[in-house]
């Protein structure tokens, strides 16, 4: 009994060590900055898991096409029996044949296919790479996305529960002096309507940052009701970066890289249509042992065979020549969209250095707003206070601050924006 006792006490605490050392959602701190989310997305991110499965794809295509390099042998065995007997030079064959033999072929000179096959699978690889680095810029730019609109709905969320208090105590103000006679019942129905419309939207901005916080879970694959914050807020500085040239971004960019060496991998397929039609040289080792093919005795023997066999295409009627400008009319179609993708990313690199520089001096014009539209809310609540000012110019002034305040919130939010466009742009998403 004690010893079952010690069996099973030692298997929990195995158990436990082990779900100690595997990773789970609670591990996952309740508060990540752009920089870690970055990081769990990319480690959840199934495009990206698609993308290394499609490079060891390729890498083991690579190794299949040196296999072209190496003698391949064969085995091979046979056996028949003659339902009807038959005679070779007055005497009756053995109705029983067999035989079992091995070929041992290797390619002397193959007209260059299997160099050029295997370039072309390096190629492929390479091409795979790029498109892991494309996949990464992609769901790096959703993420960074992502993360700034959750906190700008969180900002949104404080903007509209600061406005909703500031209505409120106007609002208390106004009751109590009513309820002493010194105001008319228009000035309370005036503040409790913008109280509720204070209300409604600070209702809209809890959903809006709920669905907001649901998708920052989903992009990394977190349940949508785990409590995830953010930690750099939408206001979070981030200085402008140095003007990039269209050269300086070609040799970074994936989507060019991409162009260059789908270009250089139909390229070496052209090289490949020349090469089925150049002369091949194979040799080879054939040995066995069966019976003959005339078998009068039913003796089995053994027998080998040293061969060489030359081929060379001497009359295709163009077949060569076809083929080749078939695969040179994609060479010209893929250098047409190399010049393409590179006006495309000329564009997004123009456009998004003008909108960064654009919604930078938008943040200072925002926050210069804000700041006189809380002085001027400021001033007409004491002046309201003094009875030197009607309601509606206090409501009015609360208005034009939480305005001033959510048009501040989208300006930061829209040069993080394009912050990230331009970042893509450049090719250091990364």
């Amino acid at each position: 009994m004690e010893k079952q006792l010690f069996i099973f006490l030692a298997v929990l605490l195995t158990l436990t060590a082990q779900a100690q050392q595997q990773p789970t959602d609670s591990v996952l701190p309740s508060a990540l900055s752009l920089n870690d989310y970055r990081q769990h997305v990319l480690d959840y991110s199934q495009e990206l898991k698609q993308a290394k499965e499609d490079i060891s794809g390729s890498d083991y295509q690579r190794k299949a096409a040196i296999t072209g390099y190496l003698p391949q042998i064969d085995l091979s065995a046979d056996v028949s029996y003659d339902l009807i007997a038959s005679q070779f030079a007055g005497q009756t064959l053995e109705p029983f044949n067999y035989s079992v033999g091995a070929n041992l072929t290797q390619n002397i000179f193959a007209g260059g296919t299997v160099i050029t096959q295997h370039k072309m699978a390096k190629t492929q690889v390479q091409i795979a790479e790029l498109s892991e680095q494309l996949t990464i810029e992609e769901v790096l730019y959703r993420a960074e996305v992502t993360y700034w609109l959750a906190a700008a709905t969180k900002q949104y969320l404080s903007n509209a529960e600061a406005y909703y208090r500031v209505v409120k105590a106007l609002f208390d103000v106004v009751d109590k002096r009513f309820d002493d006679g010194y105001v008319s019942k228009s000035d309370l129905l005036m503040v409790n309507t913008r109280l509720k419309e204070a209300e409604l939207q600070w209702n809209s901005a809890k959903r809006a940052a709920s669905v907001a916080f649901q998708n920052l879970n989903i992009l990394m694959g977190t349940p949508v009701d785990k409590a995830i914050d953010v930690t750099d807020l939408i206001d979070t500085e981030l200085d402008l970066p140095t003007y990039k040239t269209l050269d300086d971004v070609l040799s970074i960019r994936p989507e060019y890289l991409l162009v260059d060496k789908n270009i250089t991998k139909q390229k070496q397929y052209v090289s490949s249509v020349y090469a089925q039609y150049n002369p091949m040289i194979v040799g080879g080792i054939k040995a066995g042992w069966g019976t003959p093919m005339i078998n009068l005795t039913g003796e089995s023997s053994f027998n080998s065979t040293v061969y060489a066999s030359f081929r060379f295409p001497l009359l295709e009627w163009g077949k060569r020549s076809y083929s080749a400008r078939a695969a040179k009319v994609e060479v010209n179609k893929l250098n047409m969209e190399k010049v393409r993708v590179t006006d495309q990313i000329n564009s997004e690199l123009s456009s998004s250095w003008v909108n960064l520089n654009d919604n930078y001096k938008q943040i200072i014009i925002a926050n210069e707003n804000l700041s006189i539209a809380a002085e001027n809310m400021d001033l007409n609540t004491l002046r309201y206070n003094e009875g030197q000012l009607p309601i509606l110019d206090v409501l009015s002034s609360q208005l034009s601050w939480i305005q001033a305040f959510n048009n501040s919130v989208q300006a930061e939010y829209n040069y993080k924006v394009a912050y990230a466009d331009y970042k893509k742009a450049t090719g250091v998403m990364q």
